[in-house]
């Protein structure tokens, strides 16, 4: 053997080193490095890996359990409940029919109203919806429906509705890449604006923002973000800064006769 100290060879039956004097029997301090590493490493696991692994398995198997039940649920008709919790909710048309059995049922009225936008404008509507269904089994739907008029129109009609009560459209019509204010007022299209608003609620808002047309010159440089426009209940008309150019968009709020709810 060895001496511990100054590792020349020494006698098993030493009890003191002869060249350093070492005390070969007393017991050498185990340091933190001198342990077996396995039962360390085996603690580790018990104690952080396998809990942590433990809880990614159940979440993840939650998840696929709800995407399991989505794909066969089945909307039943509304019932009356003074309270009611989230069930499901879906951000597009595809993800709503891949997990809802009858979402046909709730598809097929979009759809129809999608086509006859089209016929009505004689132009190709883009539809987009996201879903709500709650524990009652009502279903908010927010339908979005946008079209290009031409290369600087744009149309768009968002209508949110429910299977109780709500039903709110919001039609915005936007006109951009214009320079002058008498532009800007829609005038050379209130011909086309009079077949989705009514042109009484128009003209009002015209004769209002006529009496921003100052303020328009004065700021027209530095236009702030919520824009210079004239307002009234359910409608409004604005000017906003499009880079070099401005934009007018004519929104106005109605309510829907509840024709898409099933």
């Amino acid at each position: 053997m060895k001496c511990p100290r100054c590792h020349h060879d020494v006698r098993q039956e030493d009890h003191f080193c002869p060249y350093c004097g070492y005390d070969l029997k007393k017991s050498a301090k185990i340091t933190p490095f001198q342990y077996p590493l396995f039962p360390l490493l085996l603690i580790v696991f018990l104690v952080v890996v396998l809990p942590i692994a433990s809880s990614i398995y159940s979440t993840v198997n939650i998840l696929q359990d709800d995407l399991g039940n989505a794909a066969t649920f089945s909307i039943k008709p509304v019932e009356e409940s003074k309270t009611r919790t989230k069930l499901y909710s879906f951000d597009s048309i595809a993800s709503f029919k891949k997990n809802v059995s009858n979402a046909d049922v709730f598809l097929e009225p979009i759809n129809n109203y999608t086509t006859a936008l089209n016929s009505q404008y004689q132009t190709q509507f883009d539809a987009q919806a996201s879903f709500v269904i709650y524990s009652d089994y009502d279903v908010h739907i927010n339908l979005v429906e946008k079209a290009h008029l031409s290369n600087n129109e744009f149309l768009t009609i968002n209508r949110s509705y429910d299977r109780k009560q709500d039903d709110e459209i919001t039609t915005s019509y936007t006109k951009s890449y214009l320079s002058h204010f008498d532009e800007l007022t829609l005038k050379d299209e209130r011909e086309k604006i009079s077949t989705f608003v009514p042109v009484q609620t128009y003209d009002a808002l015209v004769n209002k923002l006529l009496k921003q047309k100052d303020v328009f010159e004065d700021k027209k440089d530095k236009i702030g973000h919520y824009g210079i426009g004239a307002y009234n209940k359910d409608a409004s008309l604005v000017i906003y800064q499009d880079g070099e150019y401005y934009k007018s968009t004519l929104r106005v709020m109605t309510n829907g006769n509840h024709s898409l709810k099933r």
